[in-house]
């Protein structure tokens, strides 16, 4: 009972495994109609008894086809939104220009401030480079890199109120560098001594303590239980997307006391290719000469902020490519069952066209049945595809609602191609000449 539930927990195997028996299904499927029944002499099958069941099994197959087919070009197209939803969502911080270099591990007291202290100065002296700032986590690192998580709860609390909370340490330009909304209170400064180890919390966070307003928070302590402290809450944040959009806001406290970064954050102003390596170049000889022991080793934050998406995007290939090759496939079988079709009614093709039956009414007689096999592939389609996009969904807490026009979009493509497809081989035999084919017969 376990490996179900699994599966749909860890959505890039789900669609892997789905899409995996989809299209070997479609390539076993795709060889009968396209290579076999293409060579089959219709006077042989129609003296065939079994004749009905043949044309239910390759009329089945064709189906089948374009079942697949269109659930994976409704697949596509979810992910492909959802990619895009969570790449222009509003994060609730400000993610470009802004370069990150790894602060020193080596330096764990005070002369770690002092030396970054340095750093930043010699850097602002650059009229390019707006802010820097230090903190133990920066948005889209997981919390490997934060300080803790565990229990709090407010001054004179009962010790089972409260709840688990996330939180990290800055200093007090980092509300300015990331952009972070402040919707009660003030931003940390370090000319307000009653900062120090201030905290600032955000909405969740402030739910969780049973705030009724930002503002009655103000001024109000916290108790840290792991050291016994009791520390202010100087000011309310708006809630922001620490990590992707598959995850849900979580209460997060920051806390104004960072004896030991792990980043530095440079916000810079440049837009150019050059005129950005030159601002690499200037930071790393900066570095060099205030942290002569340490490597500088940096990256840009949409960057690594937008790696969060690199596996979905992967996956949305993966299930591009799978969709347009099932496509392909559907297209080869339509086309070895409309020639086999075409075949067996000949005859039948001659006759009408004697009796005064124009070109395009034997298109349109030809071309129907088969669209009638695309439209009830479409409709078996549309609960499996749903499903699937469900299910894949499920695992973002922030998402794309399902709408109808993508299943009817899906649709219609299949539609048109298998239109294209059918309409070239009835249009040749329509303005065939009958007496031909009759002669043949």
């Amino acid at each position: 009972g376990k490996d179900l539930p699994d599966i749909y927990k860890t959505p890039h195997l789900l669609f892997m495994v789905t899409t995996t028996v989809l299209i070997v299904g479609t390539l076993i499927s795709g060889m009968y109609p396209a290579f076999i029944l293409s060579g089959i002499k219709p006077s042989k099958n129609l003296v065939n008894t079994r004749a009905g069941k043949t044309n239910l099994f390759r009329t089945g197959l064709v189906a089948f086809q374009y079942v697949v087919s269109v659930v994976l070009i409704i697949c596509s197209i979810i992910i492909f939104r959802q990619l895009n939803f969570m790449q222009h969502a509003d994060l609730g911080f400000s993610a470009s220009h802004k370069m990150v270099v790894n602060a020193p591990s080596v330096y764990h007291d005070s002369s770690q401030q002092r030396l970054f202290t340095s750093f930043r100065n010699e850097l602002l002296k650059n009229p390019q480079i707006e802010n820097v700032s230090a903190s133990s986590a920066i948005p889209g690192k997981f919390y490997l890199d934060l300080d803790s998580r565990g229990g709090i709860r407010m001054a004179g609390a009962d010790e089972n109120s409260g709840g688990s909370y996330t939180s990290y340490r800055i200093d007090e330009q980092y509300f300015d560098t990331y952009g972070l909304k402040i919707i009660a209170g003030q931003a940390f400064s370090p000319e307000n001594t009653a900062d120090n180890r201030g905290l600032a919390i955000n909405e969740s966070a402030l739910k969780l303590l049973g705030f009724s307003s930002p503002e009655e928070a103000i001024g109000k302590k916290i108790r840290w239980q792991r050291d016994d402290l009791l520390l202010p809450i100087i000011n309310v944040f708006q809630n922001y997307h620490h990590k992707s959009l598959r995850h849900a806001f979580e209460p997060t406290i920051l806390w104004n006391f960072i004896p030991n970064p792990l980043y530095y954050t440079i916000k810079f102003k440049v837009n150019s290719e050059s005129a950005t390596k030159e601002l690499v170049a200037n930071t790393k000889d900066n570095w060099d000469q205030i942290f002569t022991s340490n490597p500088f080793q940096y990256f840009f934050f949409d960057d690594q902020y937008n790696a969060q998406y690199d596996a979905d995007l992967k996956l949305g290939k993966t299930v591009l490519t799978f969709s347009i090759l099932a496509i392909f496939i559907a297209c080869l079988g339509l086309f070895g069952l409309t020639t086999y079709v075409i075949s067996s009614r000949t005859k039948e093709i001659g006759i009408r066209k004697v009796l005064g039956a124009s070109a395009s009414g034997i298109v349109i007689l030809l071309t129907t049945k088969f669209m009638r096999i695309v439209g009830t592939a479409f409709l078996i389609s549309i609960p499996i595809a749903f499903f699937i996009s469900h299910k894949w969904l499920e695992n973002f807490a922030f998402k794309i609602a399902i709408n109808a026009w993508i299943f009817v979009g899906a649709g219609a493509i299949a539609m048109l191609i298998a239109l294209f497809s059918v309409s070239i081989q009835s249009f040749r035999a329509a303005i065939a000449n009958p007496i031909e084919s009759l002669k043949d017969e």
